[in-house]
């Protein structure tokens, strides 16, 4: 019994400490996007003359930001879950 609940701790450790590595890497991406998303404005405004071809391309890297942010969201759901169990195994 004991020895199954070492091996449940480990692995649920693992998982967590996997999660935050992944956390990791999503807000570093993230970060880049949305750093994109400011440069792709500043040109849009200034240099591309066409209008709605500036609106489109803000629009689908907010798509990005916002699908980004989803998986930061889940991602910190599943550690959460992952250490709310091990913290429950005691």
């Amino acid at each position: 019994m004991e020895l199954e609940k070492e091996e449940l701790a480990r692995r649920l450790a693992k998982r967590a400490e996997t999660a935050v590595k992944i956390l990791k890497i999503l807000v570093i991406i993230a970060g880049a996007v949305f750093a994109a998303a400011g440069i792709f404005c500043i040109i849009a405004l200034t240099v591309i003359s066409d209008r709605q071809t500036a609106v489109i391309g803000i629009i689908v890297f907010m798509c990005c930001i916002i699908l980004l942010a989803v998986a930061v969201m889940s991602m910190l759901a599943y550690a959460y879950y992952a250490l709310n169990k091990l913290k429950k195994l005691k």
